[in-house]
């Protein structure tokens, strides 16, 4: 798909965002838009089941409410991006930029973020259930609780006192897959 193109489809979309005469929901489930210029898009709602966004720039984009299940998100740039309630199930994030971005209520249950950079991003009330999180970078993550996390080797994140922190104020427990037990917050400081 062209830029021309994926320009008229933003367009109807648009339309359809403001429930105006003509506007199309947008539909990109497969489509290719590698290397794809999409910053400050407004891609609310809109689907994108299986897309290849590798390499796209999407920052500052607002995917809200957007379907990605088992979208191609390698090496993208979604810094500062708008992701809150956005299904992610089963993406692949690996070594995508996740900075500062806005990932409240987002379903990331079964997402490959591996390398995947999320520093300062918001977290709270995401589903992590089943993420694969190995030497994704999580400094300053904002609120995540609620989470349970796939991982191999949680001691490199050096998330234990920050995690320790959050269970003790929310009260919630975090939990974590160590290769197969899950093991509360309390057995995962103790290793």
């Amino acid at each position: 798909m062209n830029q021309k193109e994926l320009d008229k489809k933003l367009e109807l979309h648009k339309l359809w965002l403001e429930d105006k005469e003509g506007g199309v929901r947008l539909d990109l489930q497969f489509a290719n838009l590698r290397d794809a210029d999409l910053q400050f898009a407004n891609l609310r709602h809109a689907n994108l089941q299986y897309a290849n966004l590798r390499d796209a720039k999407l920052q500052n984009a607002d995917l809200r409410h957007a379907d990605l299940q088992y979208a191609n998100l390698q090496y993208a740039n979604l810094r500062d991006a708008k992701l809150q309630n956005a299904d992610l199930r089963h993406a692949n994030l690996q070594y995508a930029n996740l900075r500062d971005a806005d990932l409240r209520d987002a379903d990331l249950q079964g997402a490959n973020l591996r390398d995947a950079d999320l520093q300062f991003a918001n977290l709270q009330g995401a589903n992590l259930q089943f993420a694969y999180l190995r030497d994704a970078r999580l400094e300053g993550v904002i609120n995540l609780q609620d989470a349970a996390v796939v991982v191999s080797d949680f001691k490199r994140w050096g998330l234990l006192g920050f995690l320790f922190s959050d269970e003790g104020e929310r009260g919630q427990k975090v939990f974590c897959v160590f290769d197969d037990p899950i093991i509360s917050l309390e057995r995962a400081l103790e290793i």
